[in-house]
């Protein structure tokens, strides 16, 4: 079962409130996450598998980037709609009139040729680290250019579990309380857009604030794709109070945004 009460508040956390209606035969995965205490308010489902996060691991690459002066958040990037990176068809899914992206848009619009370049100009030492501080462990050293653009969307050389994708995401949202650091104000203003008009607008919900990335990847040799949300929610003074992340085994990000919003839609999280 899973317990939401208090989400999106302060109120207390009833301890046991059913959402079995909204989640039940869907297979996924919810993991709801106190960003103060760092306690897991509610759960649902398999928070431990195995999956390679794909978008979703892009709020930490910009963070990286942005850290080691690898890119400002001013400067932008061409993307061509369409992209091959050793054999993997990259093809961006944000409007085609979208050619010019900074990086709060690239991150709302999750641009796979941003982050590409992003990944081509890092050093393999600077997008481990960054993604290791969060907790993320990415298998190989990515030493070629080409093998970071896979690691940086997120589709090869990692994968993640829903527990531990939600308390990477709790540190970030710990940042964004605890400064108003350059690198991770970036981060969080490319999450809420992403929310407001970018590729996590499936999770928009009125009367909430909450910033946003999904994910969609494939697992060879499974034959379809899983989805991935990860969201932050915050409070009246944009203080991070909870982390939400939904996992769907198979689908893509925008079933799992869309699956948040049933969740946040509730009456168990008013």
């Amino acid at each position: 079962m899973l317990c939401l009460g208090g989400l999106l508040s302060q109120a207390q956390v009833r301890p046991v409130s059913p959402l079995i209606n909204t989640l039940h035969g869907t297979h996924a995965t919810a993991i709801v996450v106190d960003v103060p205490s760092g306690s897991i308010v509610a759960s649902y489902g398999a928070l431990d598998v195995q999956a390679a996060p794909g978008s979703s691991l892009k709020p930490f690459v910009l963070k990286a980037a942005l850290d080691a002066d690898v890119i400002s958040a001013q400067e932008t990037i061409h993307c061509p709609g369409t992209l091959m990176v050793k054999g993997h068809n990259l093809a961006c899914g944000h409007p085609r009139d979208m050619t010019v992206l900074d990086a709060r848009q690239a991150l709302a619009e999750s641009c796979n040729a941003y982050f590409v370049t992003l990944a081509r100009r890092m050093t393999s030492q600077v997008l481990l680290n960054g993604l290791q501080a969060y907790g993320m462990h990415p298998a190989g050293t990515a030493a070629v250019p080409d093998d970071r653009a896979l690691l940086a969307v997120g589709i090869v050389g990692i994968k993640t579990s829903p527990r531990e994708l939600a308390m990477a995401y709790r540190r970030l949202a710990q940042q964004m309380n605890g400064a108003t650091g350059h690198a991770v104000g970036i981060v969080r203003d490319g999450m809420l857009q992403s929310i407001e008009t970018g590729m996590a607008r499936g999770a928009q919900i009125d009367g909430v604030t909450i910033g946003g990335k999904t994910g969609t990847a494939q697992d060879a040799p499974a034959p379809w794709s899983h989805g991935w949300f990860a969201g932050i929610i915050f409070d009246g003074q944009m203080q991070a109070q909870r982390v939400i992340v939904i996992f769907v085994p198979n689908g893509n990000g925008n079933d799992a945004a869309l699956l948040a919003k049933r969740v946040l839609q509730h009456k168990a999280v008013q």
